[in-house]
């Protein structure tokens, strides 16, 4: 089903305002594997590769399995191990845990490349269900605080990590981070959302934006088939230029870009190339372990780490402070 159509020379880059636009493609929805079809241009001057139209079922397009708002309760000992590895990837020393893949990259990671500490005062913007800033509160943050305007109500956990149903500009307060790990892309204005960051920033604080990045190796094997395209949820794949250009325009002074990708963009967009969804609709898991052998697994690892080294990787942490 398509959804619909624009004329390209009607438009411009909602980025940098740029009118030299690439020839529009069209899309197909993965995750889900819905058959929808949606039209995307790609800016010629910033680079970033953007959704033609707002559309205007998008809620439709986050089902109840949708990862980020599902809710999980470990036991125990799971609970433990968890503490355990968050620490280390934390602190762990690089010489005991390099090479493995929880504290090569991910969210915890790109903490610890900012040197973000206990004392300070968190952030977390489309966050899901905290989870991420419950494991933090569990070994020892106490001033961390998420907002997502898509959960169903405001959300206190066990051990006293809050959650609220609201967008940034019911936020009122300032903080020493604010971080969005893989929500920025789902934010249909860029401009104003890089200008609400500058707000919540104290005069010397510092963003960590996660993002995929169009400016890939992935996008160029896979195309269409790359899976952190993710149409229409993804409304913007950044360059690394797109995105530097537009912290620079709100005030926000990047301090480094480090490539973040896993196995996961190379495994999933083989899954997509098979014509299979993301999410299987009995498990609603990936169900990666099913699909490839341990050796593929092993081997994605492998060479994601090898394309983050070299600048290539899908996955970007941008590191911005507040000028």
């Amino acid at each position: 089903m398509y959804r619909y159509e624009n004329d390209s020379m009607t438009m411009s880059c909602r980025v940098c305002s740029s009118r030299r636009l690439d020839d529009p493609i069209r899309l197909s929805e993965v995750m889900f594997n819905t058959g929808d079809l949606f039209d995307y241009f790609r800016c010629l001057d910033c680079g970033c590769l953007q959704i033609a139209a707002e559309p205007t079922d998008i809620a439709a397009h986050y089902p109840a399995n949708y990862y980020a708002y599902s809710q999980t309760s470990p036991g125990r000992v799971a609970a433990a191990k968890a503490r355990v590895k968050t620490v280390l990837a934390l602190y762990g020393p690089p010489v005991l845990f390099s090479g493995r893949d929880w504290y090569e990259n991910g969210a915890l990671k790109s903490l610890r490349d900012a040197k973000v500490r206990a004392a300070m005062k968190v952030l977390d913007i489309g966050c899901g269900q905290g989870d991420l800033l419950s494991s933090l509160r569990d070994i020892g943050f106490r001033k961390v605080i998420g907002a997502d305007p898509h959960v169903d109500s405001n959300i206190v956990h066990k051990n006293g990590t809050l959650v609220l149903k609201c967008d940034t500009t019911a936020i009122q307060d300032s903080f020493d981070v604010v971080m969005m790990h893989h929500s920025f892309e789902h934010v249909w204005d860029q401009v104003k959302m890089a200008q609400e960051i500058f707000r919540l920033l104290r005069p010397g604080g510092r963003c960590i934006v996660r993002i995929p990045t169009i400016d890939s190796q992935m996008w160029e094997e896979y195309g269409a088939s790359w899976v952190q395209l993710d149409p229409p949820r993804h409304f913007y794949l950044h360059s690394r230029s797109s995105i530097a250009q537009l912290f620079k325009g709100a005030g926000l002074k990047v301090t480094s870009i480090i490539d973040d990708s896993t196995a996961f963009g190379l495994l999933g967009s083989e899954k997509v190339r098979l014509g299979r969804p993301l999410i299987e609709p009995e498990t609603g898991a990936s169900d990666f372990d099913e699909i490839f052998s341990r050796e593929c697994r092993t081997t994605a690892s492998r060479r994601a780490r090898e394309l983050n080294t070299l600048a290539r990787g899908d996955s970007i942490a941008v590191h911005a402070r507040r000028t």
